[in-house]
């Protein structure tokens, strides 16, 4: 606590920390010491004073790289974030001349995944995101901008966990995924989102549509095309013209993520669809399909036929693989409890997938194989 005699206008940056283990902050309260794991979150309370000036801008630094710019009153603020790599994290809360420097360790977590991240083009996030802040129409990787039209920065805009637009408010991202061939050098687009009150479901909530080409995820359906199309039979002999492309519908009122995944020419032509990190649906586009639009579009979200929130985006110049998918899946989770189901589910079946591989490399060889499965006590 700091009591201030009258007429004293020295300007203040203080920090509120509670720990469950009842320790106190002693001779280091001034540059404090944060433990924190991987993949948790990290809270605390933190209040700034200037006697020339209410509200005032602050700008928090981690590791010297800008992580929240935000206007503040003489009232008591929080700041949340979640720590995905482990080790010593230098954080700052800067204000005018005034500094406070706080170390965040990161310690490492049992789960033992990570982001992908060759190939990556773009990433924007959410997570902690204010309508508080100097400017939250700042939606940013490196040149790439975000453009807000509608948003008024109250009842849409920032939740702290999402992009949340509606009554007809959009995001434009300038980045343009299909401006070369993706069947080239491989592609990948994940977004993780949510759709409520739904006015019209056939309007488009996430899209990047250039004529016939391109991905549009509506109110119940996610699609990718190639722009081209192919004649199908049914049983009965009938013919009809179907767009070339993958897709598949989805449930409203939850969160969901959304991937499409398009593999090389040269290896197996294939498109993909991800939902919640698990393949859903897949098809093969033809030799001559080229995924370049005429007329590049960046990635519009939409709220005209439905109120829609984002939590993240990610593209990808080459195709991610099924764990690469299923890792970013995880990876997104809110809780480190709720990665952890996951990753002991994943970590399961690849178990029992490398069970059936020794079996038929056994039966190739004409060997016989043996297993047992059950619990062994742990005393004799």
């Amino acid at each position: 606590m700091d009591i201030f005699k009258a007429g004293n206008d020295q300007g203040l940056i203080g920090t509120k920390h509670v720990f469950r283990d009842g320790r106190i902050l002693t001779d280091n309260h001034l540059m404090p010491l944060l433990k924190v794991g991987q993949y948790e979150q990290l809270s605390f309370e933190y209040a700034v004073f200037d006697a020339a000036a209410t509200p005032v801008g602050v700008t928090i630094l981690l590791n010297d790289a800008a992580s929240q710019s935000v206007n503040v009153p003489r009232t008591v603020q929080t700041y949340i974030n979640r720590f995905t790599s482990q080790g010593m994290q230098q954080m700052k809360i800067v204000c005018g001349a005034m500094e406070y420097h706080l170390g965040i360790e990161v310690e490492k977590s049992g789960i033992d995944i990570s982001e992908a991240a060759h190939g990556l083009k773009l990433k924007l996030s959410a997570a902690g995101r204010s309508n508080g802040e100097a400017d939250p129409a700042h939606w940013e990787y490196g040149s790439v901008k975000t453009t807000f039209d509608g948003v008024d920065w109250n009842t849409s805009g920032w939740t702290g966990d999402a992009l949340k637009l509606i009554n007809g408010a959009k995001a434009r991202i300038d980045f343009a995924p299909f401006t070369i061939d993706a069947a080239t050098t491989g592609c990948t687009i994940e977004v993780e989102m949510k759709v409520s009150n739904i006015t019209d479901k056939d309007l488009g909530v996430v899209s990047c549509m250039s004529g016939t080409k391109g991905f549009q995820i509506t109110a119940d359906k996610a699609m990718m095309y190639t722009g081209s199309t192919k004649e199908v039979v049914d049983e009965e002999g009938g013919k009809t013209i179907q767009r070339v492309g993958v897709g598949r519908q989805y449930g409203s009122d939850m969160w969901v993520k959304i991937a499409f995944v398009v593999g090389k020419r040269a290896e197996g032509r294939l498109m993909e669809l991800y939902v919640n990190g698990t393949r859903s649906a897949a098809d093969i586009y033809g030799v001559s399909d080229n995924f370049a639009q005429d007329s590049p579009q960046g990635t519009t979200i939409d709220s005209d036929g439905a109120d829609v929130e984002i939590r993240n985006l990610r593209v990808y110049g080459r195709a991610l693989s099924d764990d690469e998918e299923m890792d970013n899946y995880i990876i997104d989770r809110r809780t480190p409890d709720e990665m952890a189901v996951l990753f002991e589910k994943k970590t399961m079946f690849l178990e029992r997938m490398a069970g059936a591989l020794i079996s038929r490399n056994c039966e190739k060889k004409g060997k016989g194989l043996c297993s047992s499965c059950g619990r062994m006590d742990s005393h004799r």
